[in-house]
Order: C-alpha cells, then sequence, then structure tokens
C-alpha cells in the first residue's frame, strides 16, 4: 500500500512507538480480521496514553526553558504570596547544613518586605530601663526578611526606638514579636525579636563571670506561638569559647521548660520542666546565678543545678542575659510567629572581686 505518512504529536507518536507501533509510519494496517480488532482495541489507550506523555513534556519544556532561579520558578508556578513566603523558609531550610547549623547565603530568594505598620503608644525605653541592652530584629538592615538579623543599640533604644517587632500596647506592656521567616544571626537558624544584655554599651566582650550573684527577674505572657509551639524567653549566654546558652527558659505546648546545658564544649542538655501555664496568662520568672550555683524559678517553683559539678570548665567562661521572643520555627508565612508581651524585666548583678 505504500508510504503512509503520518503526522502526530510528539507525546502520541511516543505512545505508539511504546505500544509496539513504532512503525506505524511504514508498515500497511494488517489486513487479518484479528490484527485489526487488537489495532482498534489498543489505538484509544495508545492516544490517551500520548496525551499525557505530550502534556507532561509540554510542562518540563516550559519549566526547562525557565531560568533556574527560584524567582524564575516562583514565577512559572504562579504562587500566591503567602506560599512564596512559605516557599522562600523552605529553601531557606534547605540550604542550611545540618552540622552546625550556620544558614548559607540566601540567593536569588524573593525579597519580602516589611509590612508598613504604624507603631502608636510611648517607646519601650519610657516604661522599661534599656541602657544596658541591645536589641535584635527579625529583618535585615535592607528592611527585608531574611539575610543577616539588623541590631538597635543602647543608645537608640533609650533614645525611644520602637517598631512592630518591638513596642508598648496599651496597658504599657513591652511587645516583642518575630514571624518565623525573620532574619537570623551567624550562629542559628531561627530568627528572633530579642534583647542582648551589654555591661558596656557598644562592648559585647564586656561580660559577668560565675562568681557573685547575677540575677534576671521577668513577667510575661505569650501572646501568640508558631505552628511549632517553642518559643525562647530567657537565657544565660555564655561568650567565651563556643559560645553555648548556659540554660534557656523556654514555652513548649503550653508548659515551661529550662533547657541546661551540662558543659560549654558539649551539645547535651538538661531538660528541667515546670507547670503548664497555658497562652495569655502571666508568668513570673526569674534565672540566677550565683557563685556557679544555676536558679530557675517559675510562679515560685525553684530548681536549681550546681553548674561546676557537671562541667569545672563553665568557671572559665563569662557570661551576658537574654530576653524576648525567640521562636524556634523557620517555617512558614508572614503572619506565623511568636509576640511575647512583657509587664517586667530587670537584671542585677553583684559581683566579687
Amino acid at each position: 500500500m505504500g508510504d503512509r505518512t503520518c503526522f502526530v504529536p510528539k507525546g502520541i507518536w511516543f505512545g505508539l512507538s511504546e505500544c509496539g507501533c513504532y512503525k506505524f509510519r511504514t508498515r500497511p494496517i494488517p489486513n487479518d480480521l484479528n490484527a485489526n480488532l487488537k489495532f482498534t482495541f489498543l489505538l484509544p489507550i495508545v492516544l490517551i496514553s500520548g496525551l499525557a506523555v505530550g502534556a507532561w513534556t509540554h510542562q518540563t519544556d516550559k519549566l526547562a526553558s525557565t531560568p533556574q532561579t527560584v524567582p524564575g520558578l516562583l514565577a512559572a508556578l504562579n504562587l500566591t504570596d503567602d506560599q512564596k513566603a512559605g516557599f522562600q523558609a523552605q529553601e531557606r531550610k534547605k540550604q542550611r547544613p545540618s552540622g552546625n547549623n550556620q544558614p548559607k547565603p540566601e540567593v536569588n530568594l524573593p525579597i519580602i518586605k516589611v509590612p508598613v505598620t504604624p507603631v502608636v503608644g510611648p517607646p519601650p525605653a519610657s516604661r522599661f530601663n534599656l541602657k544596658n541592652w541591645k536589641l535584635t530584629l527579625p529583618y535585615n538592615k535592607a528592611g527585608n526578611y531574611g539575610g543577616h538579623a539588623a541590631e538597635i543599640g543602647a543608645k537608640q533604644l533609650v533614645a525611644g526606638f520602637k517598631d512592630p517587632h518591638f513596642y508598648t500596647d496599651a496597658n504599657g506592656t513591652m511587645i516583642f514579636w518575630c514571624p518565623v521567616i525573620g532574619s537570623t544571626t551567624g550562629n542559628t537558624k531561627f530568627p528572633r525579636s530579642e534583647l542582648r544584655e551589654m555591661l558596656e554599651p557598644g562592648n559585647v566582650g564586656r561580660n559577668w563571670d560565675s562568681t557573685g550573684t547575677h540575677q534576671l527577674e521577668g513577667r510575661c505572657r505569650l501572646l501568640q506561638v508558631p505552628s511549632y509551639p517553642k518559643v525562647v524567653i530567657g537565657q544565660i549566654h555564655s561568650y567565651t569559647g563556643k559560645s553555648k546558652p548556659l540554660v534557656k527558659l523556654q514555652y513548649y505546648k503550653g508548659r515551661m521548660e529550662a533547657l541546661v546545658k551540662l558543659s560549654p564544649f558539649a551539645g547535651k542538655d538538661k531538660l528541667i520542666k515546670f507547670a503548664d501555664v497555658g497562652l495569655n496568662n502571666d508568668i513570673a520568672w526569674q534565672i540566677q546565678l550565683k557563685d556557679a550555683v544555676l536558679s530557675v524559678t517559675v510562679n515560685g517553683v525553684t530548681q536549681t543545678e550546681n553548674m561546676l559539678t557537671h562541667d569545672p570548665r563553665w568557671a572559665e567562661q563569662t557570661f551576658y542575659f537574654k530576653a524576648g521572643a525567640y521562636p524556634q520555627d523557620d517555617t512558614g508565612d508572614v503572619t506565623e510567629g511568636a509576640r511575647v508581651a512583657f509587664s517586667q524585666l530587670n537584671a542585677s548583678h553583684n559581683q566579687k572581686p
């Protein structure tokens, strides 16, 4: 019957070839009845499978022609702003190595601007003594979420700094707000809106040691927590060596906990559990280091640890306090995060000569 030329889409031709009809272009249709019935039965299946392969090929060709950057892929996939924010958080999470928890530089991630929100009311420094603190914010110097976190020094805080991530409410409480997609500091994958104690403003190397009595006292309420409901509200952090936190006071699934680091050079923690507190309830707390004995008090219940019995090298460390909203979550959109309201925050020191 000669050459039977038949032009078909790429996907259909692939389907024909996979079903044994790859010589369809040059082989005459068989005259045998059984063969004709077989061909008639298989043809719809071949066409359907070919169309599916064709659609898949078209989509992969489209993605292949898209610039291989995150913004290019997001444009091709036509995601909403919230979906893009979630995708950015997932990309940030994948870029961080599991070994040292060190974030990699963010390349070609979508830029998420900090929402412009009017801040009413007086600044936190009008009610709280902030002359020996600096503030870490969950956005960078360009005013975007992502990248390296910006900081506000003690001089700016005392001068009246306020921000949607650090402000006072109608009751005069100091509010820390931190979205999970916020910017981070160098040694963590989690963002924060958090105060860092500065014995000498401008000099991070001036801190206190384990001798004498050093106390941070706070009263706060958890107003909002992220989907992974763990938020650190207070810390004693070491400065020397590997700079491990000696203790982290945290809210987790409605309960208060203290994570005590047993050694300044190892990762093992001791978990101390306190009573359930829930959201929107007052938490009166205190963390104290007195001659290397750690005391943690939550709503009148105190537990202690002699840090030198765990590791004598704690005596070689120097320390500083931290307080605020430090969510242990980095995945979500701009509305997910931790919001903590402080009605009291006082640090005191009685250092031995």
